[in-house]
């Protein structure tokens, strides 16, 4: 064991025992588990190699070939001075020790890969972190479940190369034993504060970004109960649908974020608070949206009765109209007719004697119709 893991320090009993409690945050849960499985298989291959002497003599040239090969010589159980030779990932470093390439991976922190959200910066940050990669000062601290070493580094400046990367918010902060130290916990309340990398919500993949945007639009939508009229009332159902189909969509970037660097960025209490606000205000939007579809349902069919009847009163008016129209056509019609009548009649004249009296009519007798008098009153011819 002592060959094996001669430059292995937590095979010696750094890593977590059987039987203790995990961590529960499922960054360290999961990077954990795979150093204690690590170590576990290491013992169960010793164990296994120490039970028959020929397998031992078998394994042992195997063994020092395999540090050899991988310059487990290489003492980094205390920091030493590096040079960078190749940056893999935003958390991968091969670095040249004594003249010999090691692959490390920055312990404490987990980044975005290629592809995910802030990917690239991530990288870019290291990147910039490490600037020449000159004169760094690496210290070994575990090993993760692919046998590639776990280790701080510090720049020139004696800066905690992963304390940075979290501070510029292009890392999420990570701690085996359960919990952060004051320098990665200042550095992550930096950046949640400043709103930067993961937490930025200007990036579009961000949960800054959906979760801002939702909360804009549910509280700069309308009052429900404003609008008298259902044109009126119609943009502000609009505007709380955006809000609520704005709200679901926040909700749902929460739910499937959930597990990964885009809400693990935040702290657990900050994170809490924001889905805890994000619901609430959900709530309230489609509250809100089901009394103003309840108000617009109310108002157009008040406004459908209200046409009804003035279209009745229309339809009652005209025909009023067509009657009165009728009637006085009718009266015009008759009119005409009599004044037709009249002049169409014949004109009679009658001859009479000198000596007809007004009495008898003289020649007019059995004559029935208009008398015309002469002056006096006593002769009449028919008029």
């Amino acid at each position: 064991c002592g060959v094996w893991c001669c430059c292995r320090p937590r095979c010696r009993g750094g890593g977590h025992r059987r039987g203790s409690a995990g961590p529960a945050h499922p960054l360290r849960a999961r990077e954990s588990d795979f150093a204690r499985n690590a170590h576990e298989r290491r013992l169960s291959r010793l164990r296994s190699a120490a039970v028959s002497p020929l397998r031992s003599v078998l394994i042992f040239p195997f063994v020092a070939v395999s540090l050899a090969v991988t310059g487990c010589g290489a003492d980094l159980s205390k920091p030493v001075r590096a040079d960078v030779l190749d940056v893999k990932a935003a958390n991968m470093v091969t670095f040249d020790i004594d003249g010999q390439s090691r692959k490390t991976r920055l312990a404490g922190i987990v980044v975005p890969g290629p592809g995910e959200c802030m990917g690239a910066e991530s990288l870019g940050d290291l990147e910039s972190i490490l600037g020449d990669g000159k004169d760094l000062m690496v210290h070994l601290v575990g090993v993760d479940s692919h046998g590639v070493d776990l280790v701080t580094v510090k720049d020139a400046h004696h800066r905690d190369v992963a304390t940075q990367m979290v501070a510029d918010g292009m890392a999420v902060a990570d701690a085996l034993d359960g919990n952060l130290s004051p320098q990665m916990s200042k550095a992550r309340d930096a950046a949640v504060e400043l709103g930067v990398g993961l937490l930025d919500d200007s990036e579009p993949c961000t949960f800054a970004t959906q979760y801002a945007g939702a909360m804009n639009a549910m509280d700069e939508a309308p009052e429900a109960s404003s609008g008298t009229t259902s044109s009126a009332v119609a943009p502000v159902v609009a505007g709380l649908v955006a809000a609520v189909a704005a709200g679901e969509a926040a909700q749902r970037f929460a739910i499937e974020a959930s597990r990964d660097l885009r809400l693990l960025a935040y702290p657990a209490a900050k994170a809490a608070v924001m889905t805890a606000d994000l619901r609430t205000n959900l709530l309230r939007a489609r509250t809100d949206l089901g009394r103003a579809r309840a108000l617009e349902t109310r108002l157009v069919r008040k406004e459908r009765r209200e046409r009804a009847r003035k279209r009745e009163v229309a339809r009652r008016a005209a025909e009023q109209r067509a009657a009165e129209q009728r009637a006085a056509a009718l009266a015009a019609a008759r009119a005409a007719a009599e004044a037709r009548q009249h002049s169409s009649a014949p004109f009679h004249t009658y001859s009479h004697s000198s000596s007809g009296s007004s009495s008898s009519g003289g020649s007019h007798s059995g004559y029935t119709g208009p008398r015309c008098y002469e002056p006096g009153g006593k002769v009449w011819h028919p008029c």
